[in-house]
């Protein structure tokens, strides 16, 4: 058994705690400056082991290996320090590490398709193309055809409005053989012109898929909308008709119906709209369609048949509204025939529509008046009378119906007594009594509420009913008209909650032909909206558990909150008089508002930036203090016109750079792949398909595709991520690619688009190129970011001294001596720059 003593020994050794990192990494810098670089490796493995993430431990070890010529082990450091990055939500130098293993690994693919994922994330789609594009050409040179393809659809799913992507992929299937994917890719491309109305360029695509494909049923399809819309009908419907589904209601039988009737063949439209109805009810859309355009094309005769047909099965779906416009349409051009006001009465009646039964009741009275068919025309009259006794006009018109019939006249007073009498029989209980009031409340509320129908503002009028509902739960005349609102707002659920819930109180009042009613109606719409009994019982619950007893009237100015938990909260304002009058004058200087001023449209807040910018006075280091006030401002979204617009521009020239890269490309696997890493040989893989004849075609399709795409031009992307790519290449020692960026960047501000940091971008440039050992260079852009308008006095000193250095090392001394003494008349202590003007007078 070891002793505590050997314990404490042992932890003392196997903690981390134990380990001196600081230590460790004087040794590791020791051994660099010695030129020992094995031992230096060492060392800061030692720090890894004890601090897996530490960013600049990895980045040195992989830099070690790389000078080592062990390509192999650098990339295991650089990868993980990438997936480092990555976690850390900092893409922008995890491509830059990329960037650094794909240098190392020319020939290997997986880093390249995961710069190009970056590259996608991070929205810099040329780069992305340019990755994608070389991987299907390394691919196609390894004579892998099908990951070739797989690439290119890749590219497609980022770009999926790419026309010449899509255009050049199908040349490829077929070139491959693979005819049934190219017709797919192929009616792809057709469908998103159908979009943009580009129907002539639609039918061409449409005939290279039926080349591929001769029997393919959408490209057919697809080529009869495009015949169709350019206004070939007639070579349109003879494509269709030879397509003929068997599955009645088919898209194939929507299409030679639409088109039968763009064709003016309206009985060949009704036929085969009969065959979809006759086979399934609930396809009455078509017919209903044909029946609407017989209506407009003057054939009401024929089109009040099919609606004959149809109007049950659109009752049943709740399609009341649509039905009963039809109706109306063919009741005025058809002032003769008696259907469509008898179907009229018939549809109110059984969608209990109380607001328009009266006036169908009324023109079906006079039309059978009109007919000489008296006898119904009076039973109408006296079921009219019976709602509106006092009217003058209906007792005219009945008096008249029976002097015809040789009968006495009506007489009114008699009349209104049975009347009377027999409502009194009919109510065995009396309706719930209302205080005072509450009666007041409703009464004014149901006023506002017809005010509001007459204006159109039904959903107004139904939350003014909601909360009315509240108050007086039971009350019949506003529990019916919220339920006509609600069906003719086509609001099924709520329309069977409110017909359950009239049902049962019918019920509860001894009445039961008002039960049957509602009944009737709440089982339609209850089948409609899929609505359980439990569900019913539930909103019944809810309705009942607000008690008149329990109502609180709220102080002025706070509404009430609604039952109905999806209701907005209500417009109606009640103050704390006993009348109760309902306050409406917010709601109409609203509506005014609405009226008289449009809509305006909020700007977006501006997003944070991303990365701290560095000054223009650090070639390395931390940001000062002085420049801490800059931050990154991103450009507001251009409108989808303007994006629209913009994709269109930026199709050109997309692959500007890919030619530098493709020819090194084309250098390093021109008769053999070299190995992935040094030390390592790469096995070639051997090829599946070794007809050269085939592999040739592919290339020679591919450069064209190559060739078309490097027309397009450069594209608007975000000048911030190319930016901050810059920033990140900078700090991985990428100093070309960090070039490539901050120009991007450049290129793009002196074109005119704005960027708050083109100052420190320019500055940025002129850093690089000074690491580059290019001075004369980057005095151009010293001098550049000295033109940005609006400096302040410490960038311009920044600038000028940097630009002072720049020059020296140009080997331009009177112009560094003429800087540096600008700087020295704005701030004899600015940094060393009297000690650097009296050593250049010296030399």
């Amino acid at each position: 058994t070891a002793s505590p003593a050997g314990a404490r020994g042992r932890d003392s050794q196997e903690s981390p705690m134990a380990f001196n990192k600081a230590k460790a990494q004087e040794a590791a810098l020791k051994y660099l400056n010695q030129g020992k670089i094995a031992q230096a490796i060492a060392e800061y493995q030692q720090v890894l082991r004890s601090d897996p993430k530490d960013q600049a431990a990895l980045m040195t070890v992989g830099d070690l290996f790389v000078r080592q010529g062990d390509a192999k082990q650098a990339i295991e450091y650089f990868e993980r320090l990438a997936q480092l990055f990555l976690h850390d939500g900092f893409n922008s130098k995890a491509i830059a590490i990329y960037k650094k293993i794909a240098k190392l690994a020319p020939s290997e693919t997986q880093p390249l398709e995961r710069l190009a994922e970056l590259y996608v994330q991070q929205g810099v789609l040329s780069e992305a193309r340019t990755l994608f594009l070389q991987l299907a050409e390394i691919h196609l040179k390894a004579n892998q055809k099908q990951a070739a393809i797989g690439v290119l659809q890749k590219l497609l799913g980022v770009e999926p409005e790419n026309r010449r992507v899509q255009s050049r992929l199908a040349e490829l299937y077929l070139a491959m053989g693979q005819k049934k994917e190219a017709a797919q890719t192929f009616l792809g491309n057709a469908r998103r012109l159908v979009d943009q109305g580009q129907f002539a360029e639609v039918e061409k695509l449409v005939n290279s898929a039926l080349e591929a494909d001769p029997g393919n049923t959408n490209a057919i399809m697809l080529k009869a909308q495009a015949l169709a819309a350019t206004g070939k009908t007639e070579a349109a419907l003879a494509l269709a008709e030879k397509l003929a589904d068997a599955e009645a209601g088919g898209e194939t039988t929507t299409l030679i119906v639409e088109l039968s009737l763009k064709a003016g063949k309206m009985a060949a439209a009704a036929k085969l709209a009969r065959k979809v109805f006759a086979g399934a009810k609930e396809r009455h859309g078509l017919a209903y369609k044909v029946a609407l355009t017989m209506l407009e094309g003057g054939e009401a005769d024929t089109a009040l048949g099919l609606l004959g047909e149809l109007r049950e099965a659109m009752i049943e779906s709740g399609e009341q509204d649509d039905l009963g416009q039809a109706l109306r349409s063919a009741a005025e051009q058809l002032p003769a025939r008696l259907e469509p006001l008898e179907w009229l009465v018939d549809l109110y009646r059984k969608t209990t529509d109380s607001f328009r039964l009266p006036d169908a009741l009324l023109r079906l009275a006079d039309a059978y008046a009109a007919a000489g068919k008296l006898d119904p025309a009076e039973s109408l009259y006296q079921e009219l009378l019976e709602r509106d006794s006092d009217n003058e006009l209906l007792t005219q018109k009945i008096n008249q119906v029976r002097t015809k019939l040789g009968r006495e006249p009506l007489d009114v007073k008699v009349f209104q007594e049975t009347l009377s009498e027999a409502h009194a029989e009919a109510a065995p209980l009396p309706e719930p009594l209302l205080d005072e009031g509450t009666q007041s409340y409703v009464s004014q509320a149901l006023t506002d509420v017809d005010l509001f129908s007459s204006y159109g503002l039904s959903q107004k009028a139904i939350q003014l009913l909601e909360t009315v509902c509240q108050r007086a739960p039971r009350h019949r005349p506003t529990l019916e008209r919220l339920l006509d609102l609600y069906l003719g707002a086509g609001n099924d659920r709520r329309t069977a909650e409110l017909a359950a819930q009239l049902e049962q109180i019918y019920r509860s009042l001894n009445d039961p032909d008002g039960a049957e009613r509602f009944a009737e109606l709440r089982q339609r719409f209850q089948r409609v909206a899929k609505l359980s009994d439990q569900d019913l019982a539930t909103a019944q619950e809810i309705a009942e558990s607000v008690k008149p007893a329990e109502f609180a009237v709220p102080s002025a100015g706070i509404p009430p909150t609604p039952v109905a938990p999806e209701l907005a909260p209500p417009l109606l304002e009640v103050t704390g008089s006993p009348a109760q009058e309902v306050d409406l004058s917010d709601e109409w200087a609203a509506l005014a508002d609405e009226v008289s001023e449009p809509p305006t449209e909020v700007a977006p807040a501006e997003p944070t930036p991303a990365a701290e910018m560095p000054a223009a006075a650090t070639p390395a280091g931390p940001v000062p203090e002085e420049l801490s006030e800059f931050e990154l401002e991103l450009v507001a979204s251009a409108p989808a016109a303007e994006e629209k617009e913009r994709e269109a521009m930026t199709e050109k020239d997309f692959l500007s750079e890919l030619a530098s890269e493709v020819e090194e490309l084309e250098l390093t696997s021109a008769s053999e792949v070299k190995p992935a890493v040094a030390g390592t040989p790469s096995t070639p893989t051997p090829a599946t398909e070794p007809e050269a004849e085939s592999v040739d075609q592919l290339r020679e399709v591919f450069q064209d595709f190559r060739a078309e795409l490097g027309e397009m031009a450069e594209e608007e992307e975000d000048l911030e991520t190319h930016y901050n790519l810059g920033i990140a290449y900078r700090e991985m020692g990428l100093l070309d690619e960090a070039i490539g960026e901050f120009q991007k960047v450049a290129k793009a501000v002196q074109a005119g688009r704005p960027f708050r940091y083109a100052m420190q971008c320019s500055t940025l440039l002129g850093l690089t190129f000074v690491a580059k050992g290019e001075p004369k260079i980057a005095t151009m852009w010293y001098q550049r970011a000295l033109e940005t308008p609006g400096l302040d006095q410490e960038s311009i000193l920044a600038l000028r001294y940097d630009l002072g250095v720049a020059q020296e090392l140009a080997g331009e001394t009177p112009a560094a001596l003429d800087s540096f003494r600008q700087v020295y008349a704005m701030n004899i202590d600015y940094r060393d720059v009297a000690e650097r003007i009296a050593a250049l007078q010296k030399s």
